[in-house]
């Protein structure tokens, strides 16, 4: 009987192609060996290649067994064999459909590694050519018995790829742990000294530096505070780029390479080995692995949660190994510090402890552990990771930014072009430089408190630095920024000493350790690259650093190098000035921070700003755990679309910054940031206010602490993604001359409303290509504004809301609706008008007065050039733009003249003589930013006409008489109809 007759027998059982051997088993040996070649495999082959993996999660014997275990047994069982065994249970063809499935997606995974890394297709191409591979392998699995007899050979492959991956050379530190320690150990049979080492991550030497070479006193008072008592090597330097390469040196007096992994057993000579055997170790090193177990206390996870996070961590090694390149731009970086990965995708967040949420843990536990009471001699050592980015820290140890990403940096470590995002990065790293200078303070009070002080050997260093130039690389070293990655900071302080000395000699991280010998009066057990600060040194004064993963090797000039290093001082002195401070000199008008607002003046102008999270600055705890400092939001014009604009920030009536939007290869077109100073901030509620800097430093208000503009035009994009308005039954916005939203048959916005901020009156807006005479109704909270046709388009109205019951202004919301009659199905769409926009305002209707002296506007023709000849009689469209601060009413609803603007046509012939005026009324009430369309009669004055041709000119006047500055002159030649001369 054929199988697929047979529901008692299984996929593999009986005749025809799915006849094989064993019963289930040797289809699960299929996928289990498939699944060794797709998936297992080039897992084992980066991490294989890749010790910094297994240093990062800390990993001991036990774990690597296990991972091999889960990698090449657990997950294909649990993904593969037994939801097919599942389908199986269920029915022979379930089973079929099953494994054939199964087989053709592991073949497809296999076919996307191989062309992953050697081919280069559009993701759609790529994933159809793997997927068509995986289903000609499904069927040629099921046809051919060659090819499951095949795969039953390569079985084997699933216990073969993970013990080679275990037994290969490169994994043999993780998996046999290393006892050379014991011989570095010193015999140490006189009295020695406390020993206080820190090495901070990523601190350049240029940040703690003045004007004058001297460290910045005035903003880093703690360095300032260590100096006056220890010996700076100013012209100190590092000798590798990475933490990985650069820690190493530091406490080991040899240079790194790329086959060194920063564990005992690639330095098994190193300070702690060392001084292991006489000093009580008091180390916290959440990076590297170089003191070994035996001596110092381990600070692993437990062992399931190391298992998780490794397996996690694998399937993001794989998904760079099988993924298209489109694809692979898309996910983090491996080699930032090789863990964490899912846990967050910035690569700025990876860089964590142990303690992954607070980087301020490591000094917080080394200034803590230091007590009169600990037996000497102690080693207290600690690598804490700042102020490594993310730049999230005040020197009070408050953060100020709730979002760690780091605009203006690419996935390649290489700055952005725009000058603005790397300032702003740069003003972020020295404020947490801030921090770390808090820290040196403590820790030398603490010392002080403990009477430790004194007789203590104090080094303070940084593994490496950074560069903040544009178009230029973070950390990774080039020609533009050696001397900011290598010049460091190192204080060596000796016990007892009391004199500031300031030492320019040629001393390099791999001098530490000698140093250390020398002062302690120990020597090393082993034989350094280094020389001890202050003795002599062969050869020429050079400085070499390792970079490219330790395999390349550079040397520069120790002096031109130094010149290098004060040119960037005199750089950064010249960008932020010295001493703390808020002025970057990378935007206009720097000048106006500290300066109070009051001071200039400011009217609304036809931006709108957005600040993010509003609500922080509303209930601010100036002890809580973070300060609002760091301020994001976005611009937009008058319509709502995004807009490049210089902006000035005020906080309670200072202005505490001058920023300017990003450009388009850093975020969205709109997005600005901006950092203020924590003091301007006070508990409770804070004013905010957004200026606009317009040309000729004219400044107009965007943003203040309140809900919404006061002219957002609720029906625009900007309302509904930026201002909490819910948008429903309209169409995406077109375009034209003036731009609208159709409504689909009834439109709904609903507005948030402040208690203090009550609307009175309400304005719409309709495009002219309204049909005249469409019924529409307007209700506001169910109270009905409006029921009627549309006489014709374009059609603005204003209502006030006076009539209105209280209860429907007194709601949180209000609900508007725009309708109009039901459609009917020989329709194309809804029946609908075109709202061009919508506003409410705080002020009754009809407005009883305006200041002209707030008057501006713009007069421009629509359809044709402003400048093309014309013909009498001939009609022109014009649209006029109200760019100013003041409310353009129409006689009729101007009580007593208030506000009243009318549109001026001057007429004068050719060949010179007397003008002769015309006026128009305005259509209707014109807001700021808001504009009219209207048709102008090209129709001479009875005095002038038969004698053209004409000069036709418009203006803006008020009532009374008075021009309105126009942005343009607007003025049209008319020729006499039939081209008639005078």
């Amino acid at each position: 009987m054929n199988a697929s007759h047979n529901p008692s027998r299984g996929p593999d059982a009986g005749s025809g192609p799915w006849q094989t051997r064993g019963g289930p088993l040797r289809p699960a040996a299929h996928l289990l060996a498939l699944w060794a070649f797709a998936v297992a495999q080039p897992v084992y082959d980066v991490l294989g290649r890749n010790g910094e993996f297994f240093i990062a999660h800390r990993t001991q014997p036990p774990d690597l067994v296990l991972l091999a275990v889960t990698a090449s047994l657990v997950l294909p069982l649990l993904l593969l064999v037994l939801p097919y065994l599942a389908a199986r249970a269920v029915s022979a063809r379930l089973g079929q459909a099953a494994l054939i499935g199964l087989i053709g997606l592991l073949s497809g995974m296999l076919a996307s590694q191989v062309m992953a890394h050697r081919v280069t297709l559009p993701v759609a191409a790529h994933f159809a050519v793997a997927g068509g591979v995986g289903a000609a392998a499904a069927w040629l699995y099921a046809a051919r018995p060659g090819v499951r007899t095949f795969l039953t050979m390569l079985s084997p492959s699933v216990l073969v790829f993970p013990a080679l991956f275990l037994l290969q050379p490169s994994m043999s530190m993780f998996v046999r742990p290393d006892g050379r320690h014991v011989e570095a150990a010193a015999v140490i049979d006189r009295p020695v000294p406390p020993i206080v080492f820190v090495v901070f991550d990523q601190l350049p030497l240029v940040s703690l530096m003045d004007a004058s070479g001297r460290i910045d006193r005035a903003r880093y008072p703690g360095f300032a505070a260590l100096a006056d008592n220890a010996t700076w090597y100013r012209g100190a330097t590092t000798v590798a780029e990475f933490t990985g390469w650069a820690l190493p040196p530091l406490v080991s007096g040899i240079r790194p390479n790329a086959q060194r992994v920063p564990t005992t057993r690639s330095y098994p000579h190193n300070l702690f080995t060392w001084l292991g055997g006489r000093y009580r170790l008091e180390v916290l090193e959440p990076i590297t692995q170089l003191c070994p177990e035996q001596l110092c206390e381990s600070r692993r996870a437990p062992l399931p949660v190391r298992l998780a996070a490794m397996t996690l961590d694998s399937s993001v090694v794989y998904l760079t190994v099988a993924l298209p390149a489109g694809l692979r731009a898309h996910l983090p970086p491996l080699t930032e510090n090789w863990k964490d990965f899912i846990q967050d995708q910035r690569w700025q967040r990876r860089w964590v402890a142990e303690s992954r949420d607070d980087r301020r843990q490591v000094p917080r536990e080394l200034i803590a552990s230091i007590s009169r009471d600990d037996p000497q001699p102690t080693l207290y050592f600690a690598h804490a990771l700042l102020p490594h980015e993310p730049y999230i820290y005040l020197r009070s140890g408050q953060e100020f930014a709730a979002d760690p990403y780091m605009p203006g940096i690419t996935r390649t470590g290489r700055w952005t072009s725009d000058d603005w995002p790397v300032t702003e990065a740069y003003l972020r790293h020295l404020l947490q430089v801030e921090y770390v200078d808090g820290v040196v303070g403590q820790l030398i009070a603490r010392l002080q408190a403990e009477g430790l002080y004194e007789q203590s050997l104090i080094v303070v260093t940084s593994d490496h630095g950074a560069s903040f130039r544009p178009d230029g690389q973070f950390k990774a070293l080039e020609a533009g920024n050696a001397s900011e990655i290598m010049s460091v900071p190192l204080f060596i302080k000796a016990p007892g000493q009391r004199e500031a000395v300031i030492d320019d000699s040629n001393v390099q991280s791999i001098d530490v350790m000698p140093s250390i010998a020398s002062r302690i009066g120990v020597p090393l057990t082993w034989t350094p690259e280094g020389v001890a600060a202050g003795e002599p040194r062969p050869g020429p004064a050079v400085k070499a650093i390792r970079h490219g993963g330790a395999r390349l090797n550079t040397t520069f000039d120790a002096s031109e190098l130094m010149k290098a290093r004060d040119a960037a001082v005199a750089r950064k002195v010249a960008m932020f000035g010295s001493g703390p401070g808020w002025r970057p000199a990378a935007v206009r008008r720097a000048d106006l921070i500290g300066t109070r607002v009051g001071a200039f003046e400011a009217a609304e102008g036809p931006w709108q700003a957005v600040v993010d999270d509003p609500d922080a600055l509303a209930s601010v705890d100036p002890a809580g755990p973070s300060l609002p400092v760091r301020l994001t939001g976005w611009v937009r014009d008058q319509r709502g679309d995004p807009a490049d604009a210089e902006l000035v920030v005020a906080v309670n009536g200072t202005v505490a910054a001058v920023t300017r939007t990003w450009g388009p290869d850093v975020a969205a077109r709109g997005t600005w940031s901006a950092l203020v100073n924590p003091a301007l901030l006070v508990a409770g509620r804070n004013d905010v206010r957004v200026y606009v800097l317009a040309d000729g430093d004219a400044l107009h208000l965007a943003y203040a602490s309140r809900l919404r503009p006061a002219h957002l035009n609720l029906a625009s994009r900007g309302a509904e993604e930026f201002w909490a308005v819910t948008q429903s039954g309209f169409y995406p916005r077109e375009g034209g001359p003036v731009p609208h939203r159709w409504t689909n048959g009834e439109g709904t916005l609903v507005v948030p409303v402040e208690p203090d901020r009550r609307p009175r009156s309400l304005r719409i807006g309709l495009a002219d290509v309204t049909p005249s005479g469409t019924p529409l109704t307007l209700t506001l909270g169910g109270c009905t504004l409006f029921s009627g046709r549309v006489d014709q388009a374009p059609w603005y109205r204003t209502f006030s809301l006076r009539d209105c019951p209280p209860d429907t202004l007194a709601a949180p919301q209000v609900r508007l609706v725009i309708a109009t009659p039901p459609w009917t199905a020989d329709q194309q769409r809804p029946q609908g008008v075109a709202v061009e926009t919508v506003n409410l305002f705080e002020s009754d209707w009809p407005v009883t007065g305006s200041d002209p002296a707030r008057y501006r506007g713009a007069i421009r023709a629509i359809g044709e050039q402003a400048g093309a000849g014309r013909t009498a009689g001939d009609p022109m469209t014009i649209e006029v733009v109200n760019t100013g601060e003041g409310v353009w009413l129409p006689p009729a609803d101007s009580p007593g003249g208030g506000g009243v603007l009318l549109i001026a046509l001057r007429w004068q012939r050719l060949a010179g003589g007397r003008a002769y005026e015309q006026r128009l009324n305005l259509p209707h009430a014109v807001y700021p930013s808001d504009r009219a369309v209207l048709d102008a009669p090209l129709v001479p004055p009875a005095e002038l006409r038969d004698m053209g041709p004409w000069t036709a000119s418009l203006s803006l006047v008020t009532g009374q008489g008075s021009t309105i500055p126009l942005e343009a002159p607007f003025a049209v030649e008319v020729n006499a109809p039939g081209g008639r001369a005078p």
